[in-house]
C-alpha cells in the first residue's frame, strides 16, 4: 500500500468515527425515523387504508413516554402532505433489519385488505408493533 492510499485510508476511518460519534453523542439524531413508502396495493394501518406513497415517521421520545409516536403523511413528489394517522407502538427486540419491513396480518388467505402488524425501520433492532386497541386521530 503506497503512502496516499494509507492517507485515504486513515482519512476514511477518521470520517466514519467522526459520523458515529456525533450519532451517539447526540442521541436526538436517533430519536426519529422516517421513510417514504410506495404501497403498491391497499393495505389497513390503523384506521387508515393507504394506497400510494406515503411518509412514516416514528419518536423514540414520544414512544417513552406512551404518547403516539408514528405519524403517516400522504407523500407526494418528494412533499410531505396531510397527517393521515398516527398512533402508539409496542416495541419489541428483532434482529437487526438490513431492510425497511413491514408485517400484516391477513395477507392472503381470502383477506381482501391486508392489516398493518408491525414496521421495522433498516438498520434497527426493535420491531414496532400497531397497537389496534387504542385510536388517536
Amino acid at each position: 500500500m503506497n503512502s496516499f492510499s494509507k492517507f485515504l485510508m486513515s482519512v476514511a476511518l477518521v470520517c466514519s468515527f467522526g459520523v458515529a460519534t456525533a450519532a451517539f453523542a447526540n442521541p436526538v439524531i436517533e430519536e426519529k425515523q422516517q421513510v417514504v413508502v410506495r404501497f403498491e396495493r391497499t393495505v389497513a394501518l390503523h384506521g387508515a387504508l393507504l394506497s400510494g406513497d406515503y411518509l412514516i415517521v416514528h419518536d423514540g421520545a414520544l414512544m417513552e413516554q406512551g404518547k403516539p409516536c408514528f405519524f403517516v403523511y400522504t407523500y407526494d413528489k418528494g412533499v410531505r402532505g396531510k397527517l393521515v394517522t398516527t398512533f402508539h407502538c409496542e416495541p419489541v427486540a428483532r434482529d437487526k433489519a438490513a431492510a425497511f419491513k413491514i408485517s400484516y396480518h391477513g395477507a392472503g388467505f381470502g383477506i381482501a385488505t391486508p392489516i398493518v402488524r408491525e414496521i421495522q425501520f433498516v438498520g434497527d433492532a426493535e420491531g414496532h408493533l400497531i397497537n389496534y386497541q387504542q385510536h388517536h386521530h
